[in-house]
């Protein structure tokens, strides 16, 4: 004899939680009551959809690994943080430029909000269903030269490449070595075309060649980073100090 609690151990057997949790609250409701048979499909149908969807975001988010919490919602457009336009910034909110394989260069002083944005645009890519990876430029450099040691490079490499953007902040903030400007150079490389990548530095993009020494892989970098790229340039006063003031 089918039941509604032997039905809802099936649906929860079958891992179908956002059809179950439909279908019970419906029960409760009584939202049920005079809707047609494709109706109550149709309802169930989506409360699954939008349950997959909501777990796979908050999947891609937790493998994300920001540093902080940020939305595109809590972003402050206000007249004085200069270099900040709304209208580009909702364009890259649709993440086509990561579609695109395009990259964002994102400069300015410490503390004007450059990693901010780069989590909020990082955030909305997870939301949208894209693999996301947020890192400090010389941690990510460290790791894959201590994985060049062990023989696990390429593999490693390969892991990291594979997200759909990778998120480089601090890029430029310590010198690179000449071990860290050849794994530089096979990041980019990987990335470039078929991925997208948003770096974040207090270096304005034109010194950005003198910190590769080698000239011949600091234009093959440089010509790979900045070819298409998005640029924008924040200034204005520490958002840090101003959040420090108001407590």
């Amino acid at each position: 004899m089918i039941t509604t609690s032997s039905t809802l151990d099936l649906l929860a057997q079958m891992r179908l939680h956002g059809m179950r949790h439909a279908y019970q609250t419906s029960l409760a409701s009584g939202a049920l009551e005079g809707s047609s048979t494709d109706e109550i499909l149709a309802n169930l149908v989506h409360a699954e959809w939008e349950e997959r969807q909501n777990r796979r975001s908050q999947y891609l988010l937790n493998q994300a690994r920001f540093r902080q919490s940020a939305a595109l919602e809590q972003i402050d457009f206000s007249a004085n943080r200069q270099g900040l336009n709304k209208a580009n910034i909702l364009q890259l909110a649709s993440c086509n430029f990561i579609q695109r394989g395009e990259h964002v260069l994102i400069t300015g002083p410490t503390g004007v909000g450059k990693s901010f944005l780069a989590t909020a645009l990082g955030n909305t890519a997870c939301i949208k269903g894209f693999k996301v990876l947020f890192t400090s430029t010389a941690k990510l450099l460290t790791q894959l030269l201590n994985d060049k040691a062990d023989g696990t490079y390429l593999k490693k490499l390969n892991q990291v490449t594979r997200h759909n953007l990778l998120i480089l902040d601090d890029f430029g903030l310590h010198p690179f070595q000449e071990a860290d400007q050849l794994i530089l150079y096979d990041l980019i490389e990987d990335m470039t075309h078929k991925h997208a990548l948003i770096l974040t530095s207090q270096i304005p993009v034109e010194h950005w060649h003198q910190l590769i020494t080698q000239s011949t892989l600091a234009d093959a970098v440089m010509d790979r980073i900045i070819h298409n790229a998005h640029r924008i340039e924040l200034k204005g006063d520490s958002m840090r100090k101003k959040t420090m003031q108001k407590h």
